[in-house]
């Protein structure tokens, strides 16, 4: 999963870069090409344009140097949509697996058969879990669905997760070995793969003592085996930069991409 998203990343980065170079190639329209020749331990500059070479002084480097870019960015593009070509086949191959891998994990005891304990959508929604016992009256705020967390940016992510129906479990109980929980803000199950992911919202990233807290939490979860970019999401917020509606909806989408 993570090598895939990293790929659909690549591809919207190839895009865009895509279309700054061709809106940088269509204000050329000069019709010149520069050459370049060895001539012993330093070159000669020529323009080509309506079929006829004409020499170029180096005292002109400034027209030279306007020509060379164009080049470069008309070679550019064409390794641009290479690589994007490439990024499509490899998603368009791995979505064809993994239809054919979802249609196998969704056949009645399949799951048993190999094997897998992963539990279903709907066993998971109707088991009990612990919960954090930690100050509940800072649950203050309600999601949606009658849900009380503890500030409006989980509102926000409950909202959208529920918005594209994806099962979530709120401050859900992970054991720490030797003893002990740690309450994620969201444990989410993926209703196509039933694969768990943790998602922590850090909302006071302007204040050292939290900052200093959010290290040793990542460090745990990453010995309980979550990792960035992989099965740990996370978001951050300060004063300055509150959470908003755009960038959950990208996470969630990019993540579980959810039929809309």
């Amino acid at each position: 999963m993570a090598r895939t998203e990293e790929v659909r990343q690549d591809l919207e980065q190839l895009r865009q870069e895509a279309a700054d170079l061709k809106k940088a190639i269509s204000r050329d329209t000069s019709g010149k090409r520069l050459e370049i020749f060895p001539c012993g331990n330093t070159s000669k500059w020529y323009v080509f344009a309506d079929g006829q070479r004409k020499y170029l002084s180096k005292k002109k480097k400034a027209e030279a140097s306007r020509l060379a870019k164009s080049a470069w960015r008309r070679a550019r593009l064409g390794e641009v949509q290479a690589e994007m070509e490439a990024c499509r086949l490899y998603l368009q191959n791995v979505d064809g697996s993994r239809k054919k891998m979802d249609a196998l994990l969704k056949k009645p005891d399949f799951n048993e058969l190999i094997g897998r304990k992963d539990k279903s959508v709907r066993e998971w929604q109707q088991e009990t879990f612990s919960t954090n016992p930690r100050h509940p009256e800072s649950l203050k705020f309600q999601t949606p669905s009658g849900i009380p967390v503890r500030s409006k940016s989980e509102v926000l992510i409950a909202m959208e997760l529920e918005k594209y129906a994806i099962p979530f479990r709120y401050e859900c109980g992970l054991e720490i070995p030797g003893g002990g929980f740690i309450y994620p803000d969201f444990t989410i199950m993926d209703p196509k793969t039933y694969r768990i992911y943790i998602w922590e919202h850090f909302g006071l990233m302007d204040d050292g003592d939290y900052v200093a807290g959010v290290s040793r939490k990542l460090s745990l979860y990453m010995e309980l085996g979550y990792f960035p970019d992989d099965n740990l999401l996370m978001t951050f917020e300060s004063g300055n930069h509150p959470l908003d509606q755009e960038k959950v909806e990208k996470l969630i989408l990019r993540t579980f991409r959810p039929e809309i």
